[in-house]
Formats: structure tokens, C-alpha cells, sequence
């Protein structure tokens, strides 16, 4: 046998269940999740923090580490704190969380990714359903996710061109941003989901 037949063996056999073209992914802890057909008993809030406590925002390119999971968790108290709206909070801390799964796509690449946006559209659903958010991202999320961008772009990326389209957040009187350790990020995703979700 070929080492190229081996690797192909090995892969049908680890990754893919028998005739089908579906491959798993095991996560964190150690769960089996379907990467085609992720169902909503395979999420788990545990995988979703240990993945994107460790995975740095834009690709990497900032100032020093910060991760999804401190995104996430720093907009949902923008959405307490300043909307007064748990139900807001709940979906910000949630709309990255695919990317435990499918990883952390920066937007000027996604748009060219459809095949990569439908598996993360089933990533969505099946995340939606296990814990109850909206499957669409509400406007008033989206605007948050664009607060947040501004935010990390003025104190986490080099002073470089203005993006377009990111709002004024002047009014807001944000403190100085800073990356925390992937391993505080993942406690306090952790103790947010807890606190938002009551357990």
C-alpha cells in the first residue's frame, strides 16, 4: 500500500463516517460534532469557549493577542451596559461562536467563501437552537459587532487607513482596550454565558 493510499485510509477512516462525504471535528472536550450537519445536542458551551478563548481577532494582526471570546464577551456588556437589553447581550456573546467550529474568517475574505458561509450558516442554526438566539443577527448586533471593530481598531491595530463605514463612537468614552490571556478570556465567557443564561 502507498503512503498516499494510507493517509487516504486513514482519513476516510477517522474523519468520515462510511459512504458519506461528512467529516467530524472532536473538540476541546473531547465531543465528536458533524462538520456537513451539526446537530444542536453536539454544542456545547465548554468547546465554544476553549475555541475562541484561543483565537486571536483579525487573523492576528494586532498590537498583541486578543481574542473572539474577549470580543464577544466585551460587547455583551456593551449591550447591558449602555442598551439595558439581556436579550442582546445573549446574542452578542453568541454570534462568533461558529467559529469554535469553522474558525475565525476576517470579513474582506468571507464574502469570497460560499461554501465556507453555508457550512457556518449550518453552524448558526444548530447553535440558534441549542441556545435560544436569533438565527439572522439582528441590526441592533450588528451595530455592536462595528462599535466593537472601532473600538479594537483604535487601540489593538497600527494607526493605518480609516475603514469605511465604522461608526463614531466618540460618545461612548471608552476605556484603553487590552488583550487579556486566552486563558482569562475562556473564564470569563465561561462566567458571562453563566450570568446571562442563569447556569
Amino acid at each position: 500500500m502507498t503512503a498516499q493510499a494510507n493517509i487516504s485510509s486513514l482519513y476516510n477512516g477517522v474523519f468520515t463516517k462510511k459512504g458519506s462525504k461528512d467529516t467530524w471535528l472532536q473538540t476541546s472536550t473531547g465531543r465528536r460534532v458533524s462538520v456537513l450537519n451539526p446537530k444542536p445536542e453536539e454544542i456545547f458551551i465548554e468547546d465554544i469557549a476553549a475555541a475562541i478563548a484561543k483565537q486571536c481577532r483579525f487573523n492576528g494582526h494586532c498590537k498583541s493577542f486578543y481574542s473572539v471570546a474577549q470580543h464577544c464577551v466585551e460587547g455583551a456588556w456593551i449591550a447591558e451596559d449602555y442598551y439595558k437589553d439581556n436579550k442582546l447581550a445573549k446574542e452578542f456573546l453568541l454570534h462568533d461562536a461558529t467559529e469554535a467550529y469553522v474558525g475565525d474568517i476576517i470579513r474582506p475574505v468571507k464574502v469570497h467563501l460560499p461554501e465556507y458561509n453555508e457550512i457556518e450558516n449550518r453552524f448558526t442554526k444548530a447553535i440558534s437552537k441549542r441556545f435560544g438566539v436569533p438565527i439572522e443577527m439582528t441590526k441592533e448586533c450588528k451595530y455592536i459587532d462595528d462599535v466593537m471593530v472601532t473600538w479594537e481598531k483604535r487601540d489593538l491595530l497600527p494607526n493605518a487607513e480609516l475603514w469605511p463605514s465604522l461608526p463614531d463612537i466618540e460618545y461612548f468614552n471608552f476605556r484603553k482596550l487590552e488583550g487579556l490571556s486566552w486563558e482569562h478570556c475562556e473564564w470569563l465567557y465561561i462566567n458571562k454565558f453563566r450570568e446571562l443564561f442563569n447556569g
